[in-house]
């Protein structure tokens, strides 16, 4: 059955701090097609239990609800330090593909119900999202999104903005800034792991992680994220660049 509003109710078995269960919803653009991840990250030290293991709905422009996942109704137990990611498809209830525009994911969390936007742009040919907030002393996986690049390898850079414009490629600018914080990203280091690899069949991958020290003067500072398709045995080896992501520290 489909899952009315009362069925996404949450149990939360123990105090906690409410402010830290969070909503993570993107790429925001996202290219047509691509999955968006729904995150919700328990940075708390006490267990959260949801009702359902996908506690969201999905609505239009106009405020209609055009999906209501289907899930079994049973207890999920979000562990400290844990994140529950579901994927909406970008289709309706009815398994189409919806058109572009701005949709509004609603998440069931316990503080009430918490809303976040993502755009679909069929100009935009990747991008970017991590799985739950950036917050010092934590790790965070990172989404990339290209769903015509399945298969091909991907490059993928931090920088500040890109003041100077960007850096020019053969097939586009990549917006990021030739900089000393692109140069570690791209470069071994205990921070940005896994920011080149193999994106899958489906052009996904979520191996990329962020890792930030666990230092207060940290928090408030941002960075851009973005990445590049590759084919090596192109004319131009770069075959899409992403939307940037601005990557804000709490």
């Amino acid at each position: 059955m489909k899952p009315a509003a009362v069925l996404f109710s949450l149990l939360v078995l123990a105090s906690a701090a409410i402010g830290q269960v969070s909503l993570t919803v993107g790429p925001s653009p996202a290219p047509i097609g691509c999955p968006i991840p729904i995150t919700i990250a328990n940075d708390t030290n006490t267990i959260v239990s949801f009702g359902s293991p996908c506690p969201y709905q999905v609505k239009d422009s106009t405020g209609t609800v055009i999906f209501s996942p289907f899930c079994i109704q049973v207890i999920v137990d979000l562990q400290p330090g844990g994140a529950l990611i579901a994927f909406w498809q970008q289709q309706n209830d009815l398994g189409q593909q919806v058109p572009a525009g701005t949709y509004t994911v609603e998440a069931f969390l316990p503080a009430g119900i918490t809303t976040a936007q993502v755009i679909l742009d069929p100009t935009v040919e990747g991008g970017i999202v991590t799985l739950g907030p950036t917050r010092i002393g934590k790790t965070r996986q990172v989404f990339l999104g290209s769903p015509q690049d399945g298969g091909f390898a991907y490059l993928m850079g931090a920088s500040g903005p890109p003041v100077s414009g960007g850096i020019p490629t053969c097939h586009g600018v990549v917006p990021l800034e030739l900089d000393a914080l692109l140069t570690l990203s791209l470069g071994p280091n205990p921070f940005f792991t896994n920011f080149s690899g193999v994106l899958s069949n489906t052009g996904i991958s979520t191996l990329p992680t962020i890792t930030v020290p666990n230092d207060p003067n940290l928090i408030g500072l941002f960075f851009f994220l973005a990445f590049v398709a590759l084919d090596p045995a192109a004319a131009c080896p770069v075959r899409s660049i992403s939307a940037p992501y601005v990557n804000t520290i709490g």
